[in-house]
């Protein structure tokens, strides 16, 4: 910028206002540049670089798709294995063969003897099967979890009880089975003393017992022969 001392002495504000003119068109010339640079950067280098991740490893594009897939195949392979327990209890379901209530009474009334045991399972016990002495196992269909409903599991095992069927709760007894048995824990010495004492004094007790009624025995059979 070429600046005389007439303009800078007599006209110092347009001398300012001009050169602010010229500063600004520059700034913008050199401001459009690079903002149309920046965004051909970014519409022809970007999608070719590779990508930070978060654990500070760098992915392309071919790697993040990889892994997309990757995510996608193990969510399906989960989705499977959990459904797939429900289809082979289905499939095992399907293979015994069933028989309605109605059946099993007309069996246990004419050979009751024949049923071994009667196996319930299920979260409401809603699911019952019957096991015969020669091993045939069937599926009683037709239970329906209701408290006056005459299907009901609770008025089958009545009718099991009242032919002398014994009946069995998988889920119950594998609850029970599962729970820690209460045992008796001696607190020191003293009391695991005091109890060894007082099983000692049970097993006296119980001899003196035995020998009195000996003695006694003993005794009328000696005085009968005398009468």
């Amino acid at each position: 910028l070429t600046v005389s001392y007439h303009q800078l002495y007599y006209e110092p504000t347009s001398f300012l206002c001009g050169t602010m003119r010229r500063v600004t068109a520059v700034a913008t010339v050199v401001f459009t540049a690079q903002t149309n640079l920046a965004l051909s950067f970014c519409n022809h280098v970007l999608p070719f670089r590779s990508m930070k991740s978060l654990d500070g490893s760098f992915e392309t594009s071919s790697t993040i798709s990889m892994t997309s897939d990757r995510r996608t195949f193990f969510g399906s392979a989960a989705v499977g294995l959990c459904f797939f327990p429900f289809q082979s209890d289905t499939a095992v379901a399907a293979s015994v063969p069933s028989i309605t209530l109605e059946e099993f009474e007309t069996i246990l009334k004419d050979s009751a003897k024949s049923v071994q045991i009667v196996e319930f399972s299920g979260p409401r016990s809603e699911q019952a099967i019957a096991r015969l002495v020669d091993g045939t196992v069937f599926e009683i269909s037709g239970l329906v979890d209701s408290a006056t409903d005459p299907r009901s599991p609770l008025k089958l095992v009545a009718t099991c009880r009242s032919y002398k069927v014994p009946t069995k709760f998988l889920l119950l007894e594998n609850a029970v089975s599962s729970t820690p048995k209460k045992k008796k824990v001696y607190m020191n010495a003293r009391v695991q003393e005091a109890a060894q004492k007082e099983k000692e004094k049970r097993e006296r007790m119980a001899q003196d017992e035995a020998e009195r009624l000996a003695e006694l025995y003993r005794r009328e059979g000696e005085e009968g022969p005398l009468l």
